[in-house]
């Protein structure tokens, strides 16, 4: 959610991620970075897959059909983005990015019906129904040196109103502002090479939705000295939830080496309430030049 988190990154790093929703829906995003210099260059595709669905259109009622509609064959709709995201560390404690997305809704052509009496039927017209935008997110992070205490800010979803058949609407703006620390390295001073408490506090402004936190911690072990590198993490917060049933969100993660290559598989189980939950699985795979 904030592209300057990727600045302090070094070689190349692929991540790919798969997010499970009811009804069939799955979101899917894979990224690749690489530093070049002193800056890190990356680039990355989201889509949605909506599952099967069956298409239908309007047909007069008959005794043969008492329904009303007819179906057709399955309606081909989609959404996605992709993005360019630059980032940098200004200095050894100010990181900065930048993400430009080109995102698209793309839910196929319908035919236009008439509803006027004695004039019902379909017209020789189609509704296109697509629409894409530019879309810009930024971020910052500034480490204070007090006991790795950052500040950490973005912007996201910063884009023009789009008008999609008759309404115009605007992209869900999120403003972020919080701080991240190690919750150990705070309480005894001490930045702990075996253990780390990783914790995020977040204050969330959306455009549609009114001011609210999210809170989260990390909790990371390396199991033993080698060169595998074996770490364990838990994790466990609250999402910034208002209007919703559900705010928890648990999970957990195993990295190191595996066949030569540092690789990262997470997991998390989010809460939506008595309605639904939600799974993602993500894996990612760091390499050296």
């Amino acid at each position: 959610y904030n592209p300057a988190g990727v600045a302090t990154l070094r070689d190349i790093a692929i991540y790919a991620n798969s997010t499970r929703w009811p009804g069939d829906v799955r979101v899917n995003h894979f990224a690749a970075l690489s530093s070049i210099g002193p800056i890190v260059v990356g680039t990355s595709f989201q889509s949605v897959d909506f599952g099967t669905i069956t298409g239908t259109v309007i047909e007069d009622l008959s005794a043969d059909n008492r329904l009303g509609y007819r179906e057709t064959d399955d309606v081909d709709v989609g959404a996605w983005t992709a993005s360019l995201v630059v980032a940098s560390q200004i200095t050894d404690r100010f990181n900065t990015g930048v993400n430009i997305k080109y995102a698209v809704e793309d839910y196929g052509d319908t035919y236009l019906y008439r509803f006027l009496s004695g004039q019902t039927g379909y017209t020789d017209k189609t509704s296109d129904n697509r629409i894409g935008v530019w879309v810009l997110d930024i971020g910052t992070q500034y480490i204070t040196g007090l006991r790795n205490l950052a500040v950490n800010m973005s912007f996201r979803n910063l884009a023009t109103t789009v008008n999609y058949i008759e309404e115009d609407f605007d992209l869900p703006l999120t403003y972020q502002i919080g701080f991240s620390f190690d919750a150990i390295e705070v309480i005894t001073g001490i930045a702990s090479e075996r253990h780390r408490l990783h914790t995020e506090i977040v204050g969330v402004d959306k455009r549609d939705v009114p001011l609210d936190t999210a809170i989260g911690l990390e909790y990371t072990a390396r199991l033993f000295d080698s060169d595998n590198d074996l770490e364990v993490s838990l994790r466990g917060g609250r999402r910034p939830a208002r209007n919703q049933e559900g705010q928890l969100s648990v999970g957990g993660g195993i990295a190191g080496m595996f066949a030569g290559v540092r690789t990262q598989f997470d997991y998390s189980y989010n809460d939506y309430g008595e309605i639904f939950d939600a799974h993602r699985l993500s894996v990612t795979v760091y390499l050296d030049r």
